[in-house]
């Protein structure tokens, strides 16, 4: 394979940027593999406290809000939908007459 390199100079060029690569990939993987930095080592450190912020939760509603779900489940065959119409049963409406739709030619 020396032989064939030494006749092409692209084969030789090829090389050397396939080698280069190879290099950096592997200061890479190296530089990856170290521990993070630290802060720096003092005094000034020691007494201090991190800064983590805990977010406050928020009062969940009471568990009887939720009872709908255990008691209708949804991934059950014989469960209904809840058709919620906004039309009162108590009202006593004529109901709407069929009207046939118009003949065109």
């Amino acid at each position: 394979m020396i032989a064939w390199l030494e006749d092409n100079p692209l084969g030789r060029i090829l090389a050397a940027v396939c080698g280069g690569l190879a290099l950096v990939a592997l200061l890479l993987a190296v530089i990856w593999g170290l521990p993070p930095p630290g802060g720096p080592f003092g005094a000034e450190n020691e007494n201090t406290e991190p800064l983590l912020e805990i977010p406050e939760l928020a009062v969940n509603d009471p568990i009887e809000k939720y009872v709908v779900i255990t008691e209708r489940p949804a991934f059950n065959e014989s469960r209904l939908p809840v058709i919620d119409t906004g039309i009162d049963e108590n009202l006593e409406e004529d109901p709407e007459e069929d009207v046939d739709a118009p003949s065109y030619q």
